[in-house]
Parts: C-alpha cells; sequence; structure tokens
C-alpha cells in the first residue's frame, strides 16, 4: 500500500536516520511534556479513591496474601486493571510505595514515552515536526487525559500500549504480528474492554493478505505468529482468572453493569437518542463544543483521501483504531466519575487520526503548523484550561478523604477495645489501604454477596432487600456501618426495624444529595453496634473524636495566593456568604464551605453563617466536620436567643438524652400534674435546661409551670422559645399551643 501518497522510500529512510539527532527533536519533545506536567500539577496530590483498591490488591499480592482485598479475605477480582496492578507490586517489593508519588510518576513516565513514541512514529512518516508536536501538545493539555493518567488508576498505561500498537502496526517491523499479539494481550489484561484492540491486528492481517493475495503461507504464518503470541500472554492470565475467581471477567462487571446482556446493552443503545447522546458526549469529552466539527471534518477529510487513494496504512491504522475505541466507549455506561475516564484511547486516536488527516491532505508546509499550533493554544484556553481548573478546584472522591475516613474509624476501634472488628462502607480504596478492621464493600466491587442481594440477582439495585438486612444485621454484623449518598439510597438500613435495635448513630444526619435527586427522606451516617460499646460514655468519647479538616485542593490555594481568585480571602462578611452560596447553588460545596468558614471570621451573622457552613459539610458528604459546625451551632443559637436554629441543631446532633435530666424531668412532671406545686417543677425544668439549653420537654413543661405559678412575664419568653423550637422540630401541636398563649392578652 502506498504511504501517504509522495513519500519515498528514500525519504523515509532519511527521516529514519535523523530523528532524534538534533535539538529540534528534543525540544519538540520536551514542550509537550512540560505542558503535560503543569497539567498534573495543577491537580496537587489528588489521586481518585478507586486507584487504592488497585494498590491494596497490588501490596496483598507483593506480600504473598493472594489476590484478595485484605489478607485471609477470599480471592475476589475486585480490580479491573490486571496490568496496572501488577506494574505497582515491584513498588512494594522494594519498599518505595507512596500511594500519590508513585503512581503519578509511573503515570507520568508512561505518557512521556507514548510521546515519544508518536512523534517518532510522524516524524517518520511524514518527514516533519509540527503533525507529532501538534498531536501531542493537544493530548498534553487535555482534561480527559491529564487527569486520568495521573489518577493512580491505569489510564496511562492503556495510553502507552495503545500507542505501541498503533506505532507497531503502522511500522510492521520484523515479525510485528508477535509485538501485537503480546500488546493486544496486554490491553485486554489492562481493561476488559481493551479485549476490542485484537480486532486490529486482525484487520492489518487481513490488510496484508489484500496486498500479497499470492502467499497464502506467509499469511499463515503471520496468522500463527499473532494468535500465537496473544494466547501465550493472554491464556495463562485468562486461566488464572477461571482458577481463582471462576468468573470469565472481573467481578467489577458483574457490580456495575446495568444490563444483563450484550443485547440488552445494544437494544439500549439502538433506542431513539441514545447513540447520539453518547457520542455527542465524546466530542464533547474531545474538545468541548468543537468536538463535534473536529470529529466530522476528520471523517470528511479521510473520505476525501480514500477517493483518492492517498490513505496510507498510517492514517487507515488510526482510524481503525480510532473506530475500536470510540466503539469501547459507546459501549461502556455512563461514568459518575467526570472527566470521561472511560475515553482515554478514544481522545488519543481521535486526535492522532485528525493530525493525520490533515497532513496528508494539505501536506507539511510551515504555514500548517502555524495553525496547528493555534488550534492548540485556543484549545488550551478557552476549552482544556477552565475544565482542567473546575476538575482540579473540586476533584472526585479523593483518596485522602478515604484515608482519613478509615483512620477516624480506626481510632473509634481503638477507644471501644475493639478487636477484630469490621465496617459496612462503600468507599473503599482508603479503606483497604489504612483500615485495622475488616471492611465490607457497601458498593460490592468486592462483596459478590452485597451485589447479589442488593439486585436481587440482576443488573439494577433494588429498594427491596430483605436478605441484605439479614446478611447485614444477622450474618456479617459489622462493628461500624458507614453510609452515604447514593449507597445510603440503595441499602436504606433504617428502613429495618432491627437496624434501630443493634446499632445506634455516632453522626447522623438527613442525607439532602439524597433527597434531592431521589426524592427521599433517608438518612446517612456512622453507626456502631451497640454491643461493642462497653460503657455509658462510650458513645460520648467517639464522638468527640476532633474531625481531620479537608484541605483546600491546591490548585484553589495556588490561585488565591496569586491573587487569581475571584473571591479574595480578606472580603467582607456580606461579599464571602454571597460568594458562597453561589458556589454551592453551582455544586461547588467544597468551595462553599471555604467561604463559609472565611465569613465566619468576619463580624457579620454568625448564627447564620454557622447554619449554612454546616449543612453545605452535609452535604459535600464531609459530615464529621458537619457535626462539629452543628455542635458550635447550638451554642451560638443558644447564645444568641435563636431557639429555632438550636432546635434544629439539637435535631441533628441526635445527642442521647442525659440519665440526669430524664431523673429531673421525673420529678419535674411530679410536682407540675401530681403535687400541684408548679414551683417545684420549675427548679427541676430550669436544672435540666442548665445542662441542655435546647431541651425541648423542659421548655414546654418550665413555660407551663411559669404561667401557673403566675410569672407571666418569664413564661412568655419561655413560650416564644417553645414556638421556635416545635417549629424547628415540625410539632404544630406545639406549635399552635405556644402561639395561642402568645396570642392570649394578660388578664
Amino acid at each position: 500500500m502506498e504511504l501517504q501518497g509522495s513519500e519515498s522510500i528514500v525519504e523515509e529512510a532519511g527521516a529514519r536516520a535523523r530523528y532524534g539527532s538534533s535539538w529540534r527533536e528534543r525540544f519538540a519533545l520536551g514542550l509537550p511534556c512540560l505542558l503535560f506536567v503543569l497539567g498534573v500539577a495543577s491537580l496537587g496530590d489528588w489521586i481518585i479513591d478507586d486507584a487504592g483498591i488497585s494498590f491494596a490488591y497490588a501490596r496483598n499480592i507483593a506480600h504473598l496474601d493472594g489476590f484478595v482485598s485484605q489478607p485471609g479475605r477470599t480471592p475476589v477480582e475486585g480490580y479491573s486493571n490486571f496490568t496496572w496492578v501488577m506494574l505497582l507490586v515491584p513498588t512494594f517489593w522494594l519498599h518505595v510505595f507512596h500511594p500519590v508519588i508513585v503512581p503519578k510518576l509511573l503515570g507520568v513516565l508512561q505518557v512521556f514515552v507514548a510521546f515519544y513514541v508518536l512523534q517518532r512514529a510522524l516524524f517518520r512518516r511524514t518527514g516533519a515536526l509540527w503533525p507529532g508536536v501538534v498531536l501531542t501538545s493537544l493530548l498534553a493539555v487535555s482534561p480527559p487525559i491529564v487527569v486520568w493518567t495521573a489518577s493512580g488508576l491505569e489510564n496511562g498505561t492503556l495510553f502507552l500500549l495503545v500507542t505501541a500498537l498503533f506505532a507497531v502496526l503502522a511500522d510492521r517491523p520484523s515479525r510485528w504480528e508477535i509485538k501485537a499479539g503480546v500488546l493486544a494481550a496486554l490491553l485486554a489484561m489492562t481493561r476488559p474492554d481493551g479485549l476490542v484492540y485484537v480486532v486490529a491486528g486482525g484487520l492489518a492481517l487481513v490488510s496484508d493478505a489484500l496486498e500479497r493475495p499470492r502467499d497464502p503461507r506467509a499469511l499463515a504464518r503471520s496468522t500463527a505468529r499473532y494468535v500465537g503470541s496473544f494466547a501465550a500472554v493472554f491464556g495463562p492470565f485468562f486461566a488464572l482468572r477461571l482458577a481463582v475467581f471462576g468468573l470469565p471477567w472481573p467481578h467489577t462487571y458483574y457490580a456495575k453493569r446495568v444490563y444483563a446482556t450484550a443485547g440488552e446493552r445494544l437494544d439500549a443503545l439502538w433506542e431513539p437518542g441514545a447513540l447520539f447522546a453518547k457520542l455527542s458526549s465524546f466530542a464533547t469529552g474531545l474538545a468541548g463544543p468543537l468536538g463535534g466539527p473536529l470529529l466530522l471534518a476528520t471523517a470528511v477529510m479521510v473520505i476525501v483521501l480514500a477517493a483518492r487513494k492517498q490513505l496510507g496504512r498510517v492514517l487507515a491504522v488510526a482510524v481503525l483504531l480510532q473506530v475500536l475505541a470510540i466503539c469501547a466507549f459507546v459501549w461502556l455506561d455512563e461514568d459518575w466519575m467526570g472527566e470521561h475516564r472511560f475515553a482515554t484511547a478514544a481522545v488519543l486516536t481521535s486526535f492522532l487520526t485528525a493530525v493525520l488527516a490533515t497532513q496528508a491532505l494539505f501536506g507539511a508546509r510551515p504555514r500548517r503548523a502555524i495553525v496547528g499550533w493555534a488550534v492548540v493554544a485556543g484549545l488550551a484556553l478557552y476549552g482544556f484550561a477552565p475544565r482542567l481548573v473546575a476538575f482540579a478546584a473540586n476533584p472526585t472522591t479523593p483518596y485522602s478523604d478515604v484515608v482519613s475516613h478509615a483512620r477516624r474509624f480506626n481510632r473509634y476501634a481503638e477507644l471501644l477495645g475493639v478487636r477484630g472488628g469490621s465496617i459496612l462502607t462503600p468507599d473503599l480504596g482508603g479503606e483497604l489501604m489504612e483500615s485495622t478492621l475488616t471492611v465490607y464493600d457497601a458498593a460490592g466491587l468486592c462483596e459478590p454477596a452485597i451485589v447479589q442481594l442488593l439486585k436481587n440477582n440482576s443488573p439494577v439495585w433494588s429498594y427491596d432487600h430483605p436478605l441484605f438486612y439479614d446478611w447485614v444485621i444477622e450474618k456479617s454484623k459489622p462493628t461500624f456501618v458507614s453510609t452515604s449518598g447514593f449507597f445510603t439510597n440503595v441499602t436504606t438500613l433504617e428502613k429495618d426495624p432491627r437496624f434501630a435495635r443493634d446499632y445506634v448513630a455516632i453522626n447522623r444526619y438527613p442525607d439532602s444529595y439524597v433527597a434531592t435527586v431521589y426524592r427521599r427522606n433517608v438518612h446517612s451516617g456512622d453507626y456502631v453496634r451497640r454491643d461493642a460499646l462497653g460503657d455509658p460514655d462510650a458513645l460520648a468519647r467517639l464522638r468527640q473524636v476532633p474531625p481531620a479538616p479537608r484541605v483546600d485542593p491546591w490548585i484553589v490555594r495556588a490561585g488565591e495566593s496569586l491573587g487569581l481568585a475571584r473571591f479574595h480571602p480578606s472580603a467582607d462578611y456580606a461579599t464571602l456568604i454571597v460568594a458562597a452560596h453561589a458556589a454551592w447553588k453551582s455544586r461547588d460545596t467544597n468551595r462553599a464551605v471555604t467561604l463559609f468558614r472565611r465569613a465566619l471570621d468576619r463580624p457579620g451573622d454568625r448564627p447564620s453563617a454557622l447554619q449554612a457552613l454546616a449543612e453545605a459539610l452535609d452535604y459535600a458528604n464531609r459530615p464529621d466536620e458537619g457535626r462539629q459546625a452543628w455542635s458550635e451551632l447550638l451554642t451560638a443559637a443558644v447564645e444568641a436567643d435563636d431557639f429555632e436554629r438550636a432546635g434544629r441543631a439539637t435535631l441533628r446532633l441526635e445527642a442521647p438524652p442525659l440519665p440526669e435530666d430524664g431523673a429531673a424531668m421525673n420529678r419535674g412532671l411530679h410536682a407540675l400534674y401530681k403535687q400541684n406545686a408548679p414551683n417545684e417543677a420549675i427548679v427541676a425544668f430550669r436544672e435540666i435546661l442548665e445542662r441542655s439549653p435546647a431541651h425541648y420537654g423542659a421548655h414546654y413543661q418550665l413555660a407551663v409551670a411559669l404561667d401557673l405559678a403566675g410569672h407571666r412575664d418569664g413564661a412568655t419568653k419561655i413560650w416564644r422559645r417553645t414556638a421556635a423550637l416545635a417549629k424547628a422540630y415540625g410539632d404544630q401541636a406545639a406549635l399552635d399551643a405556644a402561639r395561642a398563649r402568645l396570642a392570649t392578652p394578660p388578664p
């Protein structure tokens, strides 16, 4: 097949010899590498929590504990990136693993190597530097590439392997079939959808057969090499999977799948608008509003080149890999983590095809390089940079957050003297790496029983799952339970009365996320088994464990130190409150938390700011910090005589009644209603309010007692507080009674 139409064998040989021999090539490689490092740096120390699952499996494999989430647990393939896990294993052997530095460094190095391979391949085939520089620069600033190759997941490995497969299929070196087969196997082991790339090698063999139709023996030898090398690598891996886990796919596939069969998935894609919506999603991830036009323009250029018989092997390989990568992306379900985590290969091959098609159609003139760089600069400044900054400022489920969560529960277990305890929780990565407890995965990635029970052996999460309640409450009996958001909505443990019988809340709160998204009023929080508490003061000790405040992302701190933040840290109270509510409205609740906290340092309405901060912390799934804010609100509201807020804080905190309050309440009620001694009752009720200033029942009974004792002015003040508390508690009968009393003129 003719290569790029006009390129000669002599020119190609010269390009092969010249590449990498001058400062220009080194500069051409260094520039996109620098851009990529700057993008990675903007993410600071962020690692996605799911990466911690891979870290934990790599550690356990390195320590010869087996393919398990924790030593001693049943083997479950709770990861889907075998190649990446095995790359991490040696770092544990060498005792150099660090959960931020090592995965980021490996990801960056893999991207650097891929950039070198791409620039070398394009230079050798075009004789010009600009196509490779423009391509790698686009990739270096693309948010899906920057974010996910630096996330701690396998995306960097996938990026490098797809790049290597492109180079092998484009160059077709000696015994290329073996290299292609090994790469296809590694891709299939890196991620289940990577199996699609085995098609690329097969079609390359078909292409060779069409070029040499009279040499069937050569085709047979090539096919044997390709199939044999693929089988030699993938075969033992697949046999290991079946032998150890007993399933043909990773358990994560069964835990996450939405459709029971491939036929159901295909039917869903053919529903009106479904395929278009998925392609539109990819186009947006590729280049924002320019993504659709870019894909369309690339398709037109490829068609024109094919019609002119100038498509060439290199561009044909790029098109083939792009089609396969986009098909894999379309087939996969939508991912909740943002910035198109499953589109790494599709973004790579789409930019690759666009650059190659442009060069093939318009040539390698210097003016083309200027146009190419203008496109890069425009996308970087007006499309990619804002997206990257937005993600870096509010990243998806940071690993560090879950590590803090695990350490907090370790402290709970230590305070209770628990040995051999356990926890049921949906956020798993940091938990597996840091927890001293047995971890039951509420999301089901490492817990097949939970998936089966919560989905009733179907692909759909079910709200009706009595067998799940039996598994949690009667069989596994986790010492601690921690739920929030989506998995509170799914598990709804409070629906079973046995849960309240066996567990008490350390920190419980109405989940506003579930109320907003699913229209269900349920509670999230942290719980402990009653039989683990040991003594009456144990729960209070747990509640006094200080939270670990979340530090603002690096890019936010850097932006403020450089004066680039929209709202300066020294802004006044009103400005900060407005900015905080705006951030919350745009769903950047973590930023809202920061701004509310700063407003509290300024003169202003402290109870109002504290309530907003507490609600924002709960919504941002930071309930331990939220509990602290609610406690501060309770004190501030009582001092400000704002008993409606005090009531809301009391409801959120769900503090158990003090035994001495119960005794005093009994004395007061007896004096008031049995002995007709309101003055004695007043003493008892005031004693309660000294200890518990927002005690609802004590306020109501004190108001009644003051009226009976003839202290009308004092009673009026307490009735006002009672009305505010009744409003906060939603007690309409008490509110009506208080309002009626307040509306009654004095005799």
